[in-house]
């Protein structure tokens, strides 16, 4: 067993435990009692199991995007190139070895890009004349807001899709994976 040393995972005992197994143990005063936390407390995600994300296409895509649909028919539709730069982006965002379930993934990569995809039309409309240098129209809001701060991931709640997103992803998302290869 050998000699606890104190560190951040051992805390000794000091109440009336303490004082009871000192009186039924002879030889209290020759031993140290501590509790040790042995971590990991939760399992750890290895990534050699999940090394590889399942394929993904555009009908996976628009079976929880399905509003997409005309603009992705073809491949020379104006959104296809935004596609499939926001689907190197969203598999490599949400892991496949965190998630472990092919649909399940397939939903989250979905309205992750379907939320970026939804503010990249919205910044193309230019609405609010923010790009073509022509006079603002204060009479009509047409902003969209993102809180930035310490609230995490607050910029979901300002689509449709990112609040189905966030909705989902949520449980997963609230753990910092920052750093950790899966």
């Amino acid at each position: 067993m050998g000699i606890p040393f104190e560190s951040n995972s051992t805390y000794y005992t000091d109440s009336q435990n303490q004082a009871f197994l000192e009186i039924v143990n002879p030889f209290s005063n020759m031993s140290l009692y501590a509790i040790q936390i042995i971590y990991p407390v939760l399992p750890t995600i290895d990534g050699t199991e999940y090394d590889e994300n399942p394929t993904f296409e555009v009908s996976d895509f628009l079976v929880w995007a399905k509003a997409f649909k005309e603009h992705l028919e073809e491949e020379d539709s104006f959104l296809y190139p935004m596609f499939n730069g926001m689907k190197q982006i969203a598999t490599s965002v949400i892991h496949y070895g965190l998630i472990r379930n092919e649909h399940q993934w397939r939903q989250l990569v979905s309205l992750y890009m379907a939320h970026y995809l939804e503010i990249l039309i919205t910044a193309m409309k230019d609405e609010g004349n923010h790009v073509s240098l022509n006079a603002y129209n204060k009479d009509k809001d047409n902003h969209l807001e993102m809180a930035i701060g310490n609230i995490t991931f607050e910029e979901f709640k300002s689509t449709i899709y990112g609040r189905m997103f966030w909705h989902l992803y949520q449980p997963f998302g609230k753990f910092a994976f920052w750093g950790v290869t899966i």
